[in-house]
């Protein structure tokens, strides 16, 4: 607008009910969408400007947009834009399931048209229909909010005048008044540069922009309250009614099913290419779930023209490999090479969840560092002068703005979420799959992965490493400084064929400040993925909640029915105890010694025997009644002699004893939980790794 007001609307996508940040469209979408109206369209030399960009079909097709997303638009067309984004989300989304609905009612087999959708004993082709288009009507949920700008900066303050002391939109306005009392009342006068006031004096700032902390909380604040009141048409069909076409969706329990059954299954079975494949154990589907079962083929294949074969080469294609081929290192295998009555370890598969520690503290600016970490401050080559504003700012007047946290600015939601995206689209695939992994789902600091049971560690802890900005210990990756990462998947093009002379390109991480936790569920490949995937989920609540954050915690479900958990913080030394167990077990010490120290300390844990009892009374040690029997179980299954026996009785006492001191004594019981625990998880992995061709990369 002519006078300059801005207005700053939010619109969520969230179908999960989680919360997200507010991140950009992610930059491989967003050339996708242009790539025929304009990408292909321009040239650089001989060569178009999609075919420079060099994306790979795999990253394209990474799953990895935002449910939110934050943007600064013309105050006077607010309204009309967030009603645009929603139109645009609905139309595309209906596409999809259009699409999807056309591939079954087209499906042909041979010579013979087989129609997919037509009756099913007592699901007659309308009744179909109908439920397949009101489920999809049903399953977006999207909210918008847009908040007008103040056209002065106290006009702006004073919105967050009516929340409580402790709300975010209150502290914002903190962090900066705090600037803005350095800048009016503590800086003199004639210090003060009059292009950043109104007003002759000097003694009001001109700049609303900095008030972006507040517009941000109160804008948040006024989203969540749109979402919770939510308007919804309810769902019911006028009653109850039974028999097989009232089935359920065989994996969400909740949609009445569209698809599937044994008649399903048979007509599948009569078709010809992907389709005998599709479907093999006539489960039922919702809408939805037959929508993301087709959406490859019938959207990504045949309106984008992405490959999505199964076949040929499977890499630049779009399969998803089952879980026995997860588990035996051997992805791409057809399920005919996969024997499930062989090998022993193989057997085992790992889901991964990766999610970001106190984000939404980081995206609120809860967690901005302070002005006295920010402040310039270096010195000539001599080092006898020194230069930068931290000289000017170290003023006895400045030390309450030193003190001050810095306020939220668009510049710095621009780069944490750059930070995670690079994260995302740049990192997280690569290392998933050099560890033999293929990745679900990855978007800013959420992540979600099929792993081989005996490399899951590995990849959580080079995971962690990447989002913090540090070296992942993976081959192609690494950091040249704190917070940054370099690929040799992203260098500086100077054409093809100078590829191995082309220089790395740094890019921005999350950084060594910030931490993840990661929720891993071990099972057998032949149990269901979803129940594993919920294992894998509450683990990482439990790092969360019981561990308190930066912490890993492992669900470890056996064939048998037996499940064990385990979890460390990622600084307590438990991961490093685990690797030197797993590695003394392969020579140095025998198979049964983890199995010993946990009947060991078993008894400890009973409550009404004396051993417990002796827990309550003064002088009692848990950590060295730990050690002992670590020593003593350690002694006994050695295969070692002499000195090479005291060499590791030695190694492990260290690392025993420094995960204790970590652990600390508060609760007398938690020492032995975690050690029982350990120990308990390193038999197993030790076990099911024994059969595998493949090298265990433990962290």
């Amino acid at each position: 607008m002519a006078d300059g007001r801005r207005a700053k609307g939010a619109l969520r996508r969230n179908r999960t009910g989680r919360g997200s940040l507010p991140e950009p469209a992610r930059a491989t979408a967003f050339r996708l969408q242009w790539r025929d109206e304009l990408w292909k369209k321009v040239r650089i030399g001989k060569t178009t400007v999609w075919d420079s960009l060099d994306h790979g079909h795999r990253d394209l097709l990474t799953p990895n947009l935002p449910n939110v997303f934050l943007a600064v638009v013309p105050a006077a067309r607010a309204a009309e834009l967030g009603a645009l984004v929603e139109k645009a989300i609905w139309a595309e989304w209906k596409t999809i399931a259009d699409k999807v609905w056309a591939f079954c009612d087209g499906a042909a087999g041979g010579t013979d048209r087989i129609n997919l959708t037509a009756d099913e004993g007592a699901i007659s082709r309308a009744k179909r229909e109908e439920r397949f288009r009101a489920q999809t009507e049903r399953f977006l949920t999207i909210a918008w909010q847009t908040t007008p700008w103040p056209e002065t900066l106290d006009a702006t303050l004073a919105l967050a005048g009516g929340f409580a002391p402790d709300m975010p939109s209150q502290q914002a306005r903190k962090r900066v008044e705090a600037v803005m009392q350095m800048a009016t009342v503590q800086m003199p006068v004639d210090h003060r540069d009059g292009r950043y006031y109104i007003d002759s004096g000097k003694t009001s700032l001109n700049n609303i922009g900095l008030a972006w902390a507040v517009i941000a909380a109160v804008n948040s604040w006024q989203l969540d309250a749109v979402r919770q009141t939510c308007s919804f048409d309810a769902w019911n069909e006028g009653g109850w009614s039974a028999g097989a076409e009232n089935n359920k969706d065989a994996l969400n329990g909740r949609d009445e099913a569209v698809a599937g059954g044994k008649t399903w299954s048979d007509r599948c079975g009569k078709l010809t290419g992907v389709w005998p494949g599709l479907f093999k154990k006539g489960d039922w589907m919702g809408a939805v779930t037959l929508i993301k079962r087709l959406w490859h083929l019938a959207y990504l294949r045949d309106v984008w023209g992405l490959p999505t074969e199964s076949r040929g080469n499977k890499r630049e294609g779009f399969p998803m490999p089952s879980t026995r081929g997860i588990a035996a290192h051997q992805l791409y295998a057809d399920d005919d090479q996969l024997d499930p009555d062989e090998g022993g370890g193989d057997r085992y598969f790992a889901v991964l969840a990766l999610d970001g520690d106190k984000i939404g503290k980081w995206v609120s600016g809860e967690k901005t560092p302070r002005f006295a970490t920010q402040l310039a401050d270096y010195s000539d080559a001599g080092g006898e002068q020194r230069f930068g504003s931290r000289v000017y700012f170290e003023r006895p007047e400045f030390a309450r703005f030193r003190s001050a946290q810095r306020p939220l600015s668009p510049s710095y939601h621009l780069q944490f979420s750059e930070a995670l995206s690079n994260f995302a689209l740049l990192c997280a695939r690569p290392i998933v799959e050099h560890f033999d992994g293929r990745l679900i789902y990855a978007g800013g600091d959420d992540v979600l992965a099929l792993l081989p049971a005996d490399t899951a560690l590995a990849c959580a802890r080079s995971l962690r490493l990447a989002f913090r900005g540090e070296d992942p210990d993976v081959v192609g990756f690494a950091s040249p400084a704190p917070g940054f990462l370099q690929s040799d998947h992203w260098r500086e093009q100077t054409g093809k064929q100078q590829r191995e002379h082309e220089r790395p390109i740094p890019f921005l991480m999350p950084g060594p400040a910030t931490d993840v936790s990661v929720g891993l569920a071990i099972a057998h490949f032949k149990a269901p993925l979803q129940d594993v995937i919920r294992e894998a989920r509450a683990a990482e609540r439990r790092a969360k909640t019981v561990l308190q954050r930066e912490a890993i915690a492992v669900t470890l479900i056996k064939h048998g029915g037996e499940i064990n958990h385990w979890g460390c913080k990622w600084a307590s030394g438990g991961l490093e105890l685990f690797a030197k167990v797993l590695e003394s077990l392969t020579g140095r010490l025998s198979a049964k010694f983890p199995h010993r120290v946990a009947e060991l300390l078993q008894p400890y844990l009973i409550r009404r025997s004396g051993l417990y009892e002796m827990q309550g009374t003064t002088g009692f040690d848990a950590s060295a009644v730990i050690c002992r029997e670590v020593a003593f179980a350690a002694d006994r299954q050695s295969t070692e002699r002499g000195e090479a026996k005291r060499e590791i009785q030695e190694d492990l006492d260290r690392a025993v004893r420094a995960y204790l001191e970590f652990l600390g004594d508060d609760d007398r019981d938690t020492p032995f939980r975690a050690v029982i625990g350990l120990c308990e998880t390193v038999a197993f992995a030790h076990r099911t790794r024994l059969g595998s061709d493949s090298v265990p990369r433990m962290p």
